[in-house]
C-alpha cells in the first residue's frame, strides 16, 4: 500500500502543528518518523488513518483521497497506539476478534479462529482467556498488535508503542514489531527507540516544528544526518535517552 500526505497543514485553534508536510511512503516500506516533542510526528501519523482532517492538503491511499478512520480501515490500515486502547470487560481472545465480527462481519467461530491465529504470531498463545488486568503492559501491547493484524491490513501504523511499558517490556514488543518487516506491509513509525529505528527502517523523515527538514536512509541519518539540527536531536537523544 502506497500512502501520500501531500501539502498537509493542521492548526489546533491558535496552534500551527503541521506546515507544508508532504510524505510519500511506498508499497512495503518502513519509514519512521523522528524529531523532538510536538513537532507534528503523532499528528501526521493520525492524519494518515483519518483521525485527524488536516486543514487543507490531503491523504492518498493508493492514489485516492482518504476521508475517514472507517474508510482507512476497510481499506486496510491499522494503528498500533500507545495506551493499548484494550477492552477491559473482553478477554484477549475477545479483544482481538471483535473488529472481524462488528466492522468486518465475520461469524464469531471465524473470527475466533483468526484471532487466535493472530495471538500465536506475537508469542501469546494460551492467553486468549486472559483479562487486560490481569497481562502485563508488554502482553497488553502484544494483544494491540495482534488486533491490528486480524484485520490483514495492507499498512500499520505505529504511535510511540513502547512509550507506556516499563523498561523490560520494551523489548518483547519491539521484538514483535520486527518479525513484521519480513512482511511486504507498509510501516511508518513514531518511536524514540533510536537503535530500533536504526535497524528496521528504510528511510528515516526528521520533524521539527511541524515541518519535514530533510528524509534519508536511515543508515546515512544515523551517520551523516543531512542538517546541525538532526545532529543535534541525535547528540541530546544519545546523552539522555
Amino acid at each position: 500500500m502506497r500512502l501520500q500526505a501531500c501539502s498537509l497543514e493542521k492548526s489546533f485553534g491558535t496552534k500551527h502543528v503541521l506546515k507544508g508536510v508532504s510524505l510519500d511512503v511506498q508499497q512495503g516500506e518502513k519509514v519512521t518518523l523522528l524529531g523532538p516533542s510536538g513537532s507534528g510526528k503523532s499528528t501526521l501519523l493520525r492524519c494518515l488513518n483519518g483521525l485527524e482532517h488536516p486543514s487543507s492538503g490531503e491523504i492518498l491511499v493508493d492514489g485516492e483521497t482518504l476521508h475517514s478512520p472507517l474508510q482507512a480501515a476497510t481499506r486496510g490500515i491499522g494503528m498500533v497506539f500507545q495506551s493499548f486502547n484494550l477492552f477491559p470487560h473482553l478477554n484477549v481472545l475477545e479483544n482481538v476478534a471483535m473488529g472481524l465480527i462488528h466492522a468486518f462481519k465475520k461469524p464469531r467461530e471465524e473470527a475466533y479462529k483468526i484471532a487466535k491465529e493472530k495471538l500465536a504470531k506475537v508469542g501469546l498463545q494460551g492467553f486468549e482467556k486472559s483479562f487486560p488486568d490481569d497481562i502485563s503492559g508488554g502482553q497488553k501491547q502484544r494483544v494491540a498488535i495482534a488486533r491490528t493484524l486480524a484485520l490483514s491490513p495492507q499498512a500499520i501504523l505505529f504511535d510511540e508503542p513502547t512509550s507506556a511499558l516499563d523498561p523490560e517490556n520494551v523489548g518483547e514488543v519491539l521484538s514483535v514489531i520486527e518479525s513484521l518487516t519480513a512482511d511486504k506491509i507498509t510501516m511508518v513509525l513514531v518511536t524514540h527507540q533510536m537503535a530500533f529505528a536504526r535497524k528496521v527502517s528504510d528511510r528515516i523523515v526528521f520533524m521539527d516544528e511541524g515541518k519535514i527538514l530533510h528524509i534519508q536512509p536511515a543508515e546515512d541519518f544515523f551517520n551523516t544526518p543531512a542538517s546541525d539540527r538532526a545532529a543535534q536531536f541525535l547528540e541530546k537523544v544519545k546523552k539522555y535517552g
